[in-house]
């Protein structure tokens, strides 16, 4: 059995004036793969941007927001 690794961040793209992607840490428990939509807390607002590029470790020196949820495909 190949055991998949264990993503804890994930670089998200934001429809900013700010032209780069933003890290974020996932929760324990939440799954999340590339080119998801996510629901993200961004300058007080929640928005949802999508995961670019995941990450499987953080540095302990940098303190991240958690991603919020997953967004649901609205098809099928």
């Amino acid at each position: 059995m190949v055991k998949l690794p264990v993503f804890k961040a994930a670089e998200v793209l934001l429809n900013t004036p700010v032209d780069r992607s933003f890290t974020y840490s996932i929760p324990e428990g939440m799954a999340i793969s590339s080119g998801v939509r996510v629901k993200v807390d961004f300058a007080g607002r929640k928005i949802i941007g999508f995961v670019v590029k995941l990450h499987n470790e953080i540095p302990d020196s940098i303190e991240l927001k958690n991603i919020i949820e997953e967004i649901e495909d609205m098809e099928g």
